[in-house]
């Protein structure tokens, strides 16, 4: 079997794959400690298909790692883009401190791709902040945005300090919790939108062409 490991700034996610596609994911949250997230992820795969060697392991991610290759994050998601043959020409990828749009020709080979600035506003753990103050974990923040379907107010998601101030003045406002968390993920959408879409727009590749749909 291969195996593939992402490390982000808040999970390890795991994927283990054989002849026929994915066969298992999985993953958790490290907090900090990497090492024992990993050996608890390795752990739980070797119960679960005890017998059967992983023959090759691929790594990607933000870890440095003594003698080992770690792939690049843009090059892997274009890789698994083909792989999966999504038909996608356009990837949106976002993490806990990160966002990334990457931009595909005809056959699916890498143009170019854009990333946010330093600031983590609109990310994982724009959101994991927004979350604990509702009262929610992140799974039922996301659960609840989706299930919305009425009203929603309008929340800024450039800065946790004017997230915080908006989301006191929509509950005076009489706006439930669950329009609440629907706001915070419009205000995300559309940040993370005018972010990647922008640098797309005045890039030396546009040229005005249209933008397929992003996946």
């Amino acid at each position: 079997m291969k195996a593939g490991f992402d490390f982000g700034s808040k999970n390890i996610r795991a994927v283990l794959l054989d002849e026929k596609g994915a066969v298992w994911k999985g993953g958790r949250t490290h907090n900090g400690d990497i090492a024992g997230a990993y050996e608890q992820t390795l752990r739980e795969i070797e119960q679960t298909f005890a017998g059967r060697p992983i023959e090759t392991l691929g790594i990607t991610g933000n870890i440095d790692l003594p003698g080992i290759l770690v792939h690049d994050p843009v090059i892997a998601s274009v890789e698994a883009n083909r792989l999966l043959k999504t038909g996608c020409r356009n990837i949106l990828s976002i993490g806990c401190e990160s966002f990334y749009l990457v931009r595909l020709d005809e056959d699916f080979n890498y143009i170019e791709h854009f990333v946010n600035s330093d600031c983590a506003s609109g990310t994982g753990s724009f959101m994991d902040q927004q979350s604990e103050r509702l009262g929610f974990t992140t799974e039922t923040l996301a659960e609840k945005a989706f299930a919305f379907g009425g009203k929603i107010p309008s929340i800024a998601t450039r800065c946790a300090v004017f997230a915080k101030s908006d989301i006191i003045h929509a509950q005076a406002q009489g706006f439930s919790k669950e329009a609440i968390t629907a706001g915070l993920y419009m205000g995300v959408i559309r940040g993370v939108l005018a972010g990647t879409l922008w640098k797309w727009f005045t890039s030396d590749t546009y040229h005005g062409k249209p933008l397929e749909s992003i996946t």
